[in-house]
């Protein structure tokens, strides 16, 4: 699906409203409010930086992110996303990990976090 709605390395709104929007309405016409697994974002991560005049994934990952907000404005739909730890391996990465979570209505923790820590750790473990 990525090729689809992907130009120079940045996904492309109108492209995606096209590709993914057009499927997710008609399944949500067809079968009321329906769950959708945003993979694309984990792969996007995934991917190595082509060059270093390219946009970063991370920067991909989270228009995608956006473009799927937007799209829920319209389409009743739950969006469940999951993210690789490793997608996030530096401190310099913590700012990107914290718009990923902003973007979402809820983050759960991996399986390694500490229960004593505070709800905003916890969600960002």
């Amino acid at each position: 699906m990525l090729p689809m709605f992907m130009d120079g390395g940045m996904p492309d709104e109108t492209r995606f409203r096209d590709a993914i929007g057009n499927i997710i309405r008609s399944a949500a016409q067809r079968d009321g409010h329906i769950h959708v697994f945003g993979e694309m974002v984990a792969l996007l991560c995934a991917q190595p930086h082509a060059c270093i005049n390219t946009p970063g994934r991370h920067d991909a990952a989270i228009g995608v992110e956006r473009y799927f907000n937007n799209l829920q404005r319209f389409v009743p739909f739950s969006l469940l996303c999951a993210y690789p730890l490793d997608a996030f391996p530096s401190a310099a990465d913590a700012a990107m990990f914290s718009e990923v979570c902003t973007l979402h209505t809820n983050v759960r923790p991996a399986e390694s976090y500490d229960p004593s820590a505070s709800l905003d750790t916890l969600q960002r473990t």
